[in-house]
């Protein structure tokens, strides 16, 4: 039978995997990069990949940790489906709230 749409479950291993091509995005681009900041370039691109990589072999190589974003997001998404309030409150707070918490206090 021929299914119109996508799970969660059946696309996470490719948005992990998308995670990990924007990272070679940036090492991409840190190899452009010339003068005497080319180095740290170089150095903060390789840690964000090895951060990256660490995590999707971390998450989803363990397989008891692999289910918990699929089942966060499940969770997630009945609660903003019931309460439209909800899903606004935590975009809001977790793209503009957060964000200007972390700018405020740093300063």
């Amino acid at each position: 039978m021929l299914r119109l749409f996508l799970k969660a479950k059946d696309i996470y291993p490719f948005t992990l995997g998308a995670n990990i091509g924007t990272c070679i995005t940036a090492l991409i681009a840190a190899l452009g990069v010339v003068g005497v900041n080319s180095g740290f370039a170089l150095q903060i691109a390789l840690v964000h990949l090895i951060y990256n990589v660490l995590g999707v072999t971390l998450i989803y190589g363990v397989p008891l940790l692999r289910n918990i974003p699929l089942n966060l997001s499940y969770q997630l998404s009945v609660i903003a489906a019931e309460r439209k309030m909800y899903g606004a409150a935590y975009i809001g707070g977790l793209f503009f709230i957060m964000p200007l918490g972390i700018i405020f206090t740093t300063m």
